[in-house]
Protein backbone atom coordinates (compact mmCIF):
# COMPACT_ATOMS: atom_id res chain seq x y z
CA UNK A 1 0.00 0.00 0.00
CA UNK A 2 1.51 3.52 -0.75
CA UNK A 3 0.29 5.71 1.52
CA UNK A 4 0.44 9.96 0.29
CA UNK A 5 1.19 12.35 3.00
CA UNK A 6 -0.23 15.78 2.20
CA UNK A 7 0.42 18.97 3.67
CA UNK A 8 3.75 16.96 5.86
CA UNK A 9 5.75 18.40 8.85
CA UNK A 10 9.00 19.58 8.11
CA UNK A 11 8.83 20.75 4.80
CA UNK A 12 6.96 23.81 3.53
CA UNK A 13 4.78 23.62 -0.13
CA UNK A 14 5.99 25.07 -3.31
CA UNK A 15 2.55 26.53 -3.24
CA UNK A 16 1.61 27.25 0.97
CA UNK A 17 -1.28 29.05 -0.14
CA UNK A 18 -2.37 25.05 -1.76
CA UNK A 19 -5.68 24.15 0.32
CA UNK A 20 -5.31 20.66 2.07
CA UNK A 21 -8.74 19.79 0.13
CA UNK A 22 -7.20 20.30 -3.27
CA UNK A 23 -3.78 18.13 -1.88
CA UNK A 24 -5.61 15.38 -1.08
CA UNK A 25 -7.42 14.82 -4.03
CA UNK A 26 -4.53 15.33 -5.69
CA UNK A 27 -2.92 12.33 -3.61
CA UNK A 28 -6.09 9.86 -4.46
CA UNK A 29 -4.45 10.17 -7.87
CA UNK A 30 -1.14 8.59 -6.63
CA UNK A 31 -1.89 6.61 -3.62
CA UNK A 32 -3.77 4.12 -2.11
CA UNK A 33 -4.69 6.48 1.08
CA UNK A 34 -4.38 9.95 2.07
CA UNK A 35 -2.09 10.79 5.15
CA UNK A 36 -2.43 13.75 7.08
CA UNK A 37 -0.20 14.49 9.64
CA UNK A 38 0.27 17.39 12.66
CA UNK A 39 3.02 20.31 12.50
CA UNK A 40 5.70 17.90 14.21
CA UNK A 41 6.16 14.62 15.22
CA UNK A 42 4.00 13.42 18.13
CA UNK A 43 1.37 16.51 17.48
CA UNK A 44 -1.81 16.15 17.18
CA UNK A 45 -3.51 16.04 13.81
CA UNK A 46 -5.78 18.98 13.58
CA UNK A 47 -9.70 17.99 13.59
CA UNK A 48 -10.32 20.30 10.43
CA UNK A 49 -7.78 18.85 8.86
CA UNK A 50 -8.70 15.53 9.30
CA UNK A 51 -12.52 16.96 8.30
CA UNK A 52 -11.44 18.96 5.71
CA UNK A 53 -9.95 15.88 3.76
CA UNK A 54 -12.83 13.47 4.62
CA UNK A 55 -15.04 16.04 3.05
CA UNK A 56 -12.47 16.12 -0.09
CA UNK A 57 -11.95 12.30 -0.78
CA UNK A 58 -15.30 10.58 0.55
CA UNK A 59 -14.75 7.08 1.17
CA UNK A 60 -11.00 6.93 -0.15
CA UNK A 61 -9.18 6.00 2.61
CA UNK A 62 -7.79 8.29 5.65
CA UNK A 63 -5.00 7.90 7.33
CA UNK A 64 -3.87 10.24 10.80
CA UNK A 65 0.02 10.40 10.47
CA UNK A 66 0.72 12.16 14.00
CA UNK A 67 -0.27 12.41 17.44
CA UNK A 68 -3.03 9.77 17.52
CA UNK A 69 -3.27 9.33 21.52
CA UNK A 70 -5.52 7.41 23.76
CA UNK A 71 -7.60 10.67 24.49
CA UNK A 72 -7.90 11.46 20.92
CA UNK A 73 -9.03 7.86 19.06
CA UNK A 74 -12.62 8.30 19.70
CA UNK A 75 -12.75 11.51 18.13
CA UNK A 76 -10.14 11.69 15.28
CA UNK A 77 -10.74 7.86 14.66
CA UNK A 78 -14.42 8.74 13.78
CA UNK A 79 -13.24 10.46 11.30
CA UNK A 80 -9.97 8.75 9.83
CA UNK A 81 -9.72 5.05 8.83
CA UNK A 82 -6.34 4.54 10.25
CA UNK A 83 -3.42 5.80 11.47
CA UNK A 84 0.46 5.88 12.30
CA UNK A 85 1.25 5.26 15.69
CA UNK A 86 4.47 5.94 17.55
CA UNK A 87 5.78 8.38 19.65
CA UNK A 88 2.39 7.15 21.87
CA UNK A 89 3.65 4.15 22.36
CA UNK A 90 6.95 5.88 24.21
CA UNK A 91 6.70 6.95 28.13
CA UNK A 92 8.83 10.24 26.69
CA UNK A 93 7.56 10.12 23.58
CA UNK A 94 9.99 11.58 20.87
CA UNK A 95 13.31 10.74 22.37
CA UNK A 96 15.71 8.44 20.31
CA UNK A 97 15.82 4.50 20.58
CA UNK A 98 13.13 5.27 23.23
CA UNK A 99 11.50 1.86 23.72
CA UNK A 100 8.49 0.77 23.32
CA UNK A 101 6.12 0.53 26.49
CA UNK A 102 3.80 -2.78 26.36
CA UNK A 103 1.27 -0.80 28.96
CA UNK A 104 0.85 2.63 26.48
CA UNK A 105 0.21 -0.23 23.69
CA UNK A 106 -2.16 -2.20 25.66
CA UNK A 107 -4.00 0.99 26.99
CA UNK A 108 -4.36 2.58 23.03
CA UNK A 109 -5.64 -0.67 21.98
CA UNK A 110 -8.13 -0.80 24.39
CA UNK A 111 -8.95 2.14 23.31
CA UNK A 112 -9.22 1.10 20.21
CA UNK A 113 -11.66 -1.54 20.79
CA UNK A 114 -14.27 0.38 22.15
CA UNK A 115 -14.51 2.28 19.50
CA UNK A 116 -14.46 -0.72 17.37
CA UNK A 117 -17.18 -2.46 18.96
Amino acid sequence: MVLGGIHPKYYVLEDPRTPIARSARSAMELADAVVVTGERTGGATAIADLLAVREAIGDFPLIIGSGLTPKLIRTQLSIADGAIVGTAFKKNGVVPDEPIDEELVASFMTEVRKLRS
